[in-house]
């Protein structure tokens, strides 16, 4: 081959060689561009729904600032009243191998309000309301369970309940049915209902609905503040939907937003509804059912802020 060609085929290689690295440095320039320019964008997004939602970060923090005191009051109370629930089974209930009645009945307070902590923040105040109520009646449905309480028992010593789990892998499920069908729910609560005698079931009511009104008195004090700080906050939401940017595009705040709004809805809907009913239900026949129902609802109010967190929980027949 002549040198002249050779020359040729070198000229044409580093031709080729200069292309690529120009082509490189220009698809670099391009991409370090795009990047400065998607940057500047989410910037310029970040600080226009800043300014947008920062009256909305207002209302939270006021909203929380002026029922914080209320919460607090109800939350005391309805530890207060949960107490003197469980000092009436034991005044009311026999105590067997060491066992008091009043234990039991915060057992099932717990599991209760366990089966239903993961919905407290988001579900609708009157879908929990309904189901509340279902519970009252809960000893109907254990009839059936009862005629073969030895095989129950049996299950219940292999029960494990992990509401977390159970919450994670369908946010929608209504856990109190898992609770309900449960071999240790049917075995408290058939225990409990041993001890209370027949006979003295409608003074255990009586009792037990009076210490519920004592909470719905002080229910009524703050219950204003409460109408009031979720009216502001579901008048924010509302207004909120006709603008460019959504709470939803800062995740924290539009979370915290609406988990506050819909606690203080459950937080009115079981004491206004839930509690309420407490004194027009008069059934000796589910004084027990009742009073474990209201302890449980009481029990929810006083951990308010704790609804929500986490769910893992060891719990022995």
């Amino acid at each position: 081959m002549a040198q002249y060609e050779l020359v040729g085929i070198a000229v044409s290689v580093l031709g080729v060689i200069v292309a690529a690295r120009a082509f490189s440095y220009k698809k670099h320039a391009n991409d370090e561009l795009r990047k400065q320019n998607q940057e500047l964008y989410r910037q310029e997004k970040r600080a226009a729904v800043a300014t947008q939602l920062a009256p909305y970060n207002n209302i939270l923090f006021e909203v929380k600032k002026q029922t914080e005191p209320s919460v607090k009051a109800l939350s005391s109370t309805a530890r207060d009243a949960l107490n003197k629930i469980l000092i009436l089974f034991d005044k009311y209930g026999a105590s067997h191998d060491g066992r008091p009645p009043r234990h039991i009945c915060h057992n099932i307070c717990e599991l209760i309000y366990l089966a239903f902590k993961g919905q407290l923040v988001w579900q609708k105040a009157l879908n929990l309301v309904w189901r509340f109520q279902m519970l009252r009646y809960a000893a109907e449905d254990l009839e059936l369970e009862k005629r073969e309480m030895r095989e129950v028992r049996k299950r219940a010593c292999k029960e494990v309940f992990d509401f977390e789990s159970w919450h994670l892998k369908n946010p929608n499920e209504n856990l109190e049915n898992r609770l309900k069908e449960s071999a240790t729910f049917v075995l408290l609560l058939e225990e409990l209902r041993a001890r209370i005698p027949e006979d003295a079931r409608r003074q255990f009511l009586d009792e037990g609905v009076a210490v519920v009104n004592e909470y719905r008195r002080v229910f009524q004090e703050h219950s204003c503040v409460l109408e009031d700080g979720y009216k502001r906050l579901r008048d924010g939401w509302e207004k909120n939907k006709h603008e460019e940017f959504s709470l939803g595009e800062a995740s924290r705040l539009g979370r915290h937003y609406a988990e506050c709004m819909s606690k203080l809805e459950v937080l009115n809907g079981i004491s206004s509804i839930s509690l309420g009913e407490a004194p027009t239900i008069r059934r000796p026949g589910i004084a027990v059912e009742q009073l474990v129902c209201d302890g449980a609802l009481l029990y929810m109010i006083q951990v308010y802020d704790d609804w929500g967190s986490g769910l893992r929980v060891e719990v022995g027949v």
